[in-house]
């Protein structure tokens, strides 16, 4: 057994150094079908471990599930239909997995763009405050939204807001 395995079986994480791999997981990995389940149970399970909230059995949709199973094991029709509604709570769950990771992805760049936002503020900052320090003749003109204009003789250097575009969204980069 993978150690990653073994986090899906796992009650709960401990706090370990692994914690961040089980998080990870929980966000971007598919749990191992439950071959050994009975069809029903296994699709109750499944359901239950969606990532989307709204994707999972109400608590007394769960109670009455559980309340239904059966005692033995089901045989000719019903198990089979029991076994394809266990593999569309598989399908679901997958498709729930994705769309988490492409949330997730889209989180990572907006992430990635403030970052970068950050970055290049300070470095305009650090460019102005040298550019005043060396050529304190300059004239220096701060504009909206953390622009600037420097003027020597007839040279000139200007930053100015850019829209920089990430995904679906633009985004004003200042």
């Amino acid at each position: 057994m993978s150690l990653r395995t073994s986090y899906w079986r796992a009650p709960c994480p401990s706090p370990d150094p692994y914690r961040h791999d089980f998080y990870e997981q929980h966000l971007h990995g598919t749990p191992p079908p439950l071959t050994t389940a009975p069809p029903l149970l296994a699709a109750l399970i499944t359901e239950c471990l969606f990532r989307a909230p709204q994707g999972r059995p109400t608590v007394g949709n769960v109670l009455e599930r559980l309340r239904r199973l059966p005692a033995s094991s089901l045989s000719g029709g019903p198990a089979a239909l029991a076994e394809a509604n266990r593999a569309e709570a598989a399908r679901r769950g997958e498709a729930d997995r994705q769309a988490s990771a492409e949330a997730t992805e889209a989180e990572r760049r907006r992430d990635l763009l403030e970052a970068a936002r950050t970055s290049l503020r300070f470095i305009s900052d650090q460019l102005l405050t040298t550019i005043t320090n060396i050529a304190s003749t300059a004239d220096i003109r701060k504009g909206k939204e953390g622009g600037w204009t420097v003027r020597l003789a007839l040279a000139a250097m200007a930053r100015r807001r850019q829209l920089v575009s990430a995904g679906s969204q633009t985004y004003a980069c200042s």
